[in-house]
């Protein structure tokens, strides 16, 4: 990947070197083209010494623990939600089986969100 730098910022990315050079007025002085092995988010990068640096994103416990909860809600929704659309489907084929099994995985799966849950929130 080969990034644009301008006033020692990253402006512009792309697998195409090229493209970049493109970009670069003949009597621009200040913008140079680097290449790093791996795609990063432009705002996340800077330039240091001539060298491209990753910027260290810091999070607070709280920001990691909310990230977590977020992550969690968002993988059991799928999961519930599939569930209950499979209820739904054979509540109105009244398959009783299916109904009392979709039950059970159900009540099986809310215990395990919930066991998650109160482990993300203690930990």
């Amino acid at each position: 990947m080969f990034y644009l730098i301008k006033n020692e910022k990253v402006s512009c990315l792309c697998e195409d070197k090229g493209r970049l050079e493109g970009l670069i007025d003949k009597d621009d002085t200040e913008s140079t083209i680097m290449e790093y092995e791996q795609w990063i988010n432009p705002s996340d990068l800077s330039v240091v010494d001539g060298k491209i640096q990753i910027r260290e994103i810091v999070q607070t416990p709280t920001e990691i623990k909310s990230a977590k909860l977020a992550a969690l809600e968002s993988e059991y929704k799928v999961k519930l939600d599939a569930l209950k659309d499979s209820l739904a489907t054979a509540s109105l084929a009244d398959d009783t089986d299916t109904i009392a099994e979709l039950k059970a995985e159900y009540a099986d799966l809310m215990k395990e969100y919930q066991g998650k849950l109160e482990a993300v929130s203690n930990g």
